[in-house]
């Protein structure tokens, strides 16, 4: 299963917006680097809107890099004097997911016990999505996550001093709900083979992912469609 994370905002005190501790677009950036080991442990392959911190891409591109996952999550962090984690989803019924949305609010408010302030959905004037990138998401699901209020300070720091504890707990949430096998301790036919670090770059760059189960068959003939699709993904990288 694949899931594409989107770090929201840009890096920079451009980005502060009211956060008591930090920009959010750098503590979005920070918890997406440990949420995406975190969801990679359990086999999801992870995909970014933002390949480094410095990286700020329109509202519509983010939304448009869903294009074949199952899932993107839009991480952010909430402002305006409130407290807690909400969960934005999308409003069409076709890419939306509340029963997902429930099990990623709970998730975040039981581990660092903050209110829970449920899944919500908000249209525009034409009854679309309000937000940007909700509105162009091209993912088979997406929803933003306000994981916390950073104009509230305790809640912040609670929230940064756990990254690493809602991340992993978020994570387990997550392969529950869709019955995604515990992968840490497998392993992988590949480990040992000759051919071990090629794969392991072509896994990190995104141009194979192995089957299901994170098993390669690194001396199993390649088909014409396996090998159609390694290029498509070189070709679209290039």
């Amino acid at each position: 299963m694949r899931i594409l994370l989107d770090p929201g905002h840009g890096a920079g005190a451009k980005f502060n917006r009211g956060s008591k501790i930090g920009n959010e677009g750098d503590n979005t950036f920070r918890m997406y680097l440990i949420f995406k080991k975190a969801l990679e442990k359990k086999g999801f392959e992870v995909g970014t809107t933002r390949q480094v911190i410095t990286d700020n891409p329109s509202l519509a591109s983010r939304g448009q890099k869903g294009k074949g996952y199952d899932l993107m999550l839009s991480l952010h962090t909430n402002a305006g004097g409130g407290s807690g984690v909400e969960v934005w989803d999308d409003v069409n019924p076709k890419y939306s997911n509340k029963k997902l949305g429930v099990v990623i609010c709970n998730a975040v408010s039981t581990t660092i016990n903050i209110p829970n302030r449920g899944v919500k959905y908000r249209k525009n004037s034409s009854g679309g999505n309000y937000y940007g990138v909700l509105r162009n998401n091209y993912a088979k699901n997406g929803m933003i996550i306000e994981f916390c209020f950073h104009d509230n300070f305790n809640e912040l720091k609670k929230y940064l001093d756990n990254l690493e504890l809602v991340a992993n707990n978020l994570a387990n949430a997550i392969a529950k709900y869709y019955g995604v096998e515990k992968m840490e301790n497998k392993k992988f036919d590949y480990k040992g083979h000759w051919a071990e670090k090629y794969i392991e770059e072509v896994k990190e760059q995104g141009i194979m992912t192995g089957y299901d189960d994170g098993d390669f068959k690194p001396d199993e003939k390649v088909t014409r469609a396996e090998l159609a699709v390694v290029a498509a993904k070189i070709l679209k990288k290039n």
